[in-house]
């Protein structure tokens, strides 16, 4: 097996860094609607369209950096899972990280590759499609919400128009507490499968 303490240790990092990057996001959506409510005053629309500016750029740096960590977390979690419990007709490592990018496929299969990860983890001896934990449920039902809200959002904010674009950060608002929810539910997953497999592996090491 191939360590993944630290691996582990960074992703969750990470993932309390796009915690962070969401907060502040929010707040300044906030302030965008308010200032179309003409709550704000005027003469403060160039200070948050240049503050938007930069947490729009931050925001995106931390999430393409904490993708490509939990991305590789999760290649390194299959690989171990894969040796604990191996499988013919098993998701690859390398799949259960690039079904993320495959549409349509992507509201399903990284779900399954996760919870063949978990239960050969935890179950090694067992089924690895049988029902996992409700806790990995949870999250990825509220990752296809976040992704379905994201995308709804975008389309609004391409159309054009004020008013779509208005709606758009209501969406962005609304998808706030979804977003939170999956990312802490995620790391809950992130810190019982490393902690599991790092046991395992040191169990391994000196057996």
């Amino acid at each position: 097996m191939r360590d993944i303490d630290n691996l582990g240790k960074w992703a969750l990092r990470m993932l309390q860094v796009a915690i962070a990057c969401e907060v502040i996001l929010v707040l300044h959506t906030a302030a965008l609607i308010a200032f179309w409510q003409n709550v704000i005053p005027v003469e403060y629309a160039e200070t948050i369209d240049s503050s938007g500016e930069f947490v729009s750029v931050t925001y995106l740096a931390v999430i393409v950096v904490c993708y490509v960590v939990c991305g590789r977390w999760i290649y390194r979690a299959s690989f171990n899972a894969a040796i604990m419990n191996p499988h013919s007709e098993r998701i690859t490592p390398g799949w259960a990280v690039g079904w993320f990018a495959v549409p349509i496929f992507s509201l399903w299969k990284p779900y399954q590759a996760m919870r063949q990860t978990w239960n050969s983890t935890f179950h090694s001896s067992s089924d690895m499609d049988a029902p996992a934990p409700s806790m990995l449920g949870w999250w990825w039902a509220g990752w296809v919400i976040m992704t379905v809200m994201g995308q709804i959002s975008l389309r609004m904010t391409m159309n054009g128009s004020e008013d779509s674009y208005a709606t758009s950060l209501w969406v962005d608002l609304a998808g706030f507490p979804v977003a939170v929810a999956a990312t802490l539910l995620f790391m809950q997953i992130v810190q019982r499968v490393t902690a599991a497999q790092t046991r395992d592996n040191v169990q391994d090491t000196f057996a």
